[in-house]
């Protein structure tokens, strides 16, 4: 990879407009593409980011933004931020226009980018998101906390490719290269096995009647989770500020006054 490679981010939601922030603050040849509303956001006020628990701490960002993939075809990287669900149209698009010459980042939880992203792509790394964050208006940007990003590939190859990104990357937001890239991905499925209950009590938009048996629910989904993955034969990988295996356990089975 030549030095100070092009960088082009596809998708600037909550992820990938969060990330791709702080790393412009930092790094000059980043570049964003995006549609709509979002990309017209980006072009006229940059991506303001604060934290969650701050939100007087905003800091904007200016960036630049590309019209089109035909803007990037000289994209030594094109970080993949977008949902799963459209992950395939995606693909097949940037292959049409730029073959399978840049470096590939999946900016997407889950296994399902591991099935599509091959068809198209030789050289993909994949980047485990360990922090939440939410897109208030385009290019608005909230965040639980700020990292880590996980960076892997499914043979542990690429390994001089993903030490000079994560070096990049660490400029803006923690980014840890692993050789278990796969332990990583599993347990933050177990992790976002939570999203699925908050939204069914609506968390954070009407008040929780019962914290007792919403903590037992909650541990008990997250429990059932490792002993799936551990029992598929995946180990525990710890992310950044997520709780770990054994305090899952003890929450799970030990008396509340205890855990």
């Amino acid at each position: 990879m030549k030095i100070n490679p092009k960088i082009v981010f596809f998708g600037a939601g909550a992820i990938g407009g969060s990330v791709g922030a702080w790393v412009a603050r930092q790094y000059e040849n980043i570049f964003f593409l995006d549609r709509g509303q979002i990309q017209e956001a980006l072009k006229a006020r940059g991506i303001t980011v604060y934290p969650g628990d701050a939100p007087a701490q905003r800091e904007t960002v200016v960036v630049k933004v590309l019209g089109g993939l035909e803007e990037a075809v000289d994209a030594d990287v094109l970080v993949l931020a977008v949902k799963n669900y459209s992950l395939g149209l995606v693909a097949e698009e940037v292959h049409k226009r730029l073959g399978d010459r840049p470096v590939i980042i999946s900016m997407a939880n889950g296994v399902e980018n591991q099935r599509v992203l091959p068809r198209y792509f030789s050289k993909v790394i994949y980047c485990v998101i360990s922090y939440n964050a939410w897109m208030d208006e385009p290019g608005v940007i909230g965040f639980q906390k700020k990292g880590p990003l996980i960076f892997g590939t499914l043979a542990n190859e690429l390994q001089e490719e993903m030490k000079e990104l994560a070096g990049i990357f660490n400029r803006g937001v923690e980014t840890i290269v692993t050789d278990h890239i796969q332990d990583a991905v599993h347990c933050k499925l177990v992790i976002n096995l939570a999203n699925s209950l908050t939204t069914l009590v609506g968390h954070q938009v009407r008040p929780i009647s019962d914290l007792g048996l919403y903590q037992k629910i909650m541990t008990g989904l997250l429990l059932e989770g490792v002993e799936v993955i551990r029992a598929a034969g995946y180990r525990e990988c710890r992310l950044g500020g997520i709780p770990s295996w054994r305090t899952i356990w003890m929450g799970a089975w030990l008396p509340r006054f205890i855990s």
